[in-house]
């Protein structure tokens, strides 16, 4: 019974061994767990950036438009929107020719379509402080009808950094950064 021993770890073999690969998968579960916290607050973050700009796009375009066309121009959130984001659902700006000269917008005034802007992620909330779904700038770029408008951009993160535009009555609008949403 001549039974002879080999040696395993010839100088030939290749390859991890088992402690060497659950050593690589431990390491790599632990960025992770730190990583992906970390990752979603980035993706949150853009999301709110992202929407901030669309509605700060469509309130110069809008701003432009009417002193462009001489005409003035509406940005509109869709009337079947919520009372408690009814511009994260989307709005349009549209051409306005106020027909009458009362200063309000009424039915059949509203023309062209100059640009649609989509839903906000629905993580994404946009809300008038005032409940107001219409805003109109006069053929001078100024804002129809009020001194000034507050919108309230946040997400579904409590008492996080949110966005807050104030649109004044000369039609340019004010962006905080450092808005805490309720």
């Amino acid at each position: 019974m001549g039974y002879k021993l080999e040696r395993l770890n010839s100088p030939n073999q290749r390859g991890f061994t088992l402690i060497e690969l659950m050593m690589t998968v431990i390491i790599l579960g632990i960025v992770l767990a730190i990583g992906v916290p970390s990752f979603s607050t980035i993706i949150s973050n853009n999301r709110l950036v992202d929407s901030a700009n669309e509605f700060a796009t469509a309130l110069s375009l809008a701003r432009t438009t009417a002193i462009k066309e001489g005409a003035g121009a509406v940005i509109q959130a869709p009337t079947s929107a919520p009372s408690t984001n009814e511009w994260g659902k989307g709005f349009t700006v549209s051409v306005w020719t106020d027909t009458d000269n009362d200063n309000v917008v009424d039915s059949g005034e509203v023309g062209t379509t100059v640009r649609t802007f989509g839903e906000f992620d629905s993580t994404v909330s946009l809300d008038s402080t005032t409940g107001v779904k219409t805003l109109a700038f006069l053929h001078t770029g100024q804002l129809n009808g009020t001194s000034a408008l507050t919108f309230n951009l946040c997400d579904t993160r409590t008492g996080e950094t949110g966005r807050q535009f104030t649109l004044n009555a000369i039609g340019s609008f004010d962006l905080k950064r450092d808005y805490t949403c309720p």
